[in-house]
C-alpha cells in the first residue's frame, strides 16, 4: 500500500492526540504501522482506517471527520520535526 497519501489519517491521529492524549495516539499509530508494513494493508483507505481505529477502541469515522481541522497542526508538527533534524518515522529527539 506504500506509497500512499497519509495526510488525512495523520491529521486524524493528531486529532486523537489533541483530544485524548499521546498514549491513545501512539496505540493507533503503532496499529497503523503494523497494518501498513507487516500486513500490506492500506490504512489511508477509510474503511481500513475505521477498522484499525476500532481495534484500538477508537471511532475511526469520527476521527476522519475531525481530521481536516487538524491538517495545519499536522503540517506544523512536521515542520518542527524537520527543524530538529528528524528525517523519517519513527524518529526520536
Amino acid at each position: 500500500a506504500f506509497p500512499m497519501d497519509e495526510s488525512l489519517i495523520a491529521a486524524a491521529c493528531v486529532a486523537l492526540r489533541e483530544r485524548h492524549g499521546a498514549a491513545r495516539c501512539l496505540a493507533l499509530s503503532h496499529r497503523i504501522m503494523r497494518a501498513l508494513w507487516a500486513e500490506d494493508r492500506n490504512p489511508a483507505d477509510p474503511a481500513t482506517f475505521a477498522e484499525l481505529a476500532r481495534e484500538c477502541g477508537e471511532d475511526g469515522a469520527a476521527l476522519l471527520a475531525e481530521a481536516p481541522a487538524f491538517l495545519a497542526r499536522r503540517r506544523a508538527d512536521s515542520e518542527a520535526a524537520l527543524a530538529r533534524g528528524v528525517f523519517g518515522a519513527p524518529s526520536f529527539v
